[in-house]
């Protein structure tokens, strides 16, 4: 299974007798710039304008099966609690349409919140039977705020809407190879493998990232942390993994390589093995990311994998294999000798 994130190329506000949108040319990115609309004080629920997002430039393989699509909102309010809320979340794309009218409160003060998924995990009603070609050939994504409270002006705060499409292709994953004559062999199901959008965009920022001679690492992290596409350093991890045989800060990566693969397309990310011997200790996430000076605040998170079920190795050998055929394909093997 594969999860990849998508971010919007063009911004607007629809709809009449609403409040407008302001600089919503800051909402194309998680970067800590916002489009914001004045929400005013009515008897009937003041709503904002249709934010709505499009060109979100998807580019799933042909072959995939789409298995879930979630939409993320990067956004917060200046009012009180339960103030502003979403009051509609719809999403189109050909001849599908679903809509959430979820009606859920967004936070307060100065905290960037990353809402939960609008349109769930899975597929809702309305898009079941979406494809790739779907995706790829245009959607769109319109979100309306509304003021819950009659007696006060917040202001609503939108940083980006991000799209989150998971799907599987055909030996999307596959067993480690060469372990045919392992009996004791547990392979390790991914359940969502995502770069970090923050990070892949400091190249463009003017950060260089050389993943041929910055020192790349492999941390094991617990299920006390929850990826988010705004993480951008290790100050933004919890919970690495520790325990005998792991040295915090995690593994460096030697043979790295990254390349577009434009027949799928997808973009590969290779690694040479991982071997460590003798491991304790408990994880659910691989966290790959750039070291630089070693200063955390100077630190980029490049991509993250996440497995279905905690793994726990007790004395064990422990290998961990990136799959060369593409992004996302990447194994995870404990093997007791």
């Amino acid at each position: 299974m594969v999860e990849v994130s998508f971010e919007p190329g063009y911004i607007s506000d629809i709809s009449a007798d609403a409040s407008g949108w302001l600089n919503q040319q800051s909402a194309y990115h998680a970067d800590g710039t916002y489009a914001h609309a004045d929400l005013a004080r009515s008897g009937s629920h003041s709503k904002t304008k249709f934010l709505h997002f499009t060109n979100f430039g998807c580019n799933i393989p042909t072959n995939a099966t789409i298995t879930g699509i979630e939409v993320h909102t990067l956004c917060h309010q200046s009012g009180t609690a339960q103030m502003v809320r979403f009051d509609s979340v719809q999403f189109a794309c050909g001849s599908k349409f679903a809509e959430l009218t979820s009606k859920t409160y967004i936070t307060q003060n100065n905290s960037w919140y990353l809402t939960v998924p609008h349109l769930g995990s899975g597929l809702p009603s309305g898009l079941i039977g979406i494809t790739p070609a779907d995706l790829n050939n245009g959607l769109t994504i319109d979100i309306l705020f509304v003021n819950a409270n009659t007696r006060y002006t917040p202001t609503v705060y939108v940083d980006t809407c991000q799209l989150y499409v998971t799907y599987s292709v055909p030996g999307g994953t596959e067993p480690n190879p060469g372990d045919s004559d392992d009996t004791n062999t547990s392979d390790v199901e991914v359940l969502e493998t995502s770069w970090y959008g923050r990070g892949l965009r400091k190249p463009f920022a003017g950060t260089a990232i050389d993943v041929y001679n910055d020192d790349l690492r492999c941390m094991l992290v617990t299920d006390t942390y929850k990826p988010a596409q705004d993480h951008l350093t290790l100050a933004d991890v919890t919970g690495e993994a520790s325990g005998t045989g792991y040295t915090a800060g995690g593994v460096s990566l030697s043979g790295v390589s990254v390349s577009l693969d434009p027949t799928v397309p997808c973009l590969n990310f290779y690694a040479d093995e991982i071997s460590l011997s003798a491991v304790s200790t408990t994880f659910k996430h691989l966290v790959i990311y750039d070291k630089k000076d070693g200063t955390t605040a100077n630190t980029i998170l490049l991509l993250y994998v996440t497995f279905k079920n905690n793994v726990t190795v007790s004395n064990e050998p422990l290998s961990i294999k990136f799959n060369i055929n593409g992004f996302g394909l990447i194994t995870l093997n404990k093997t007791t000798q």
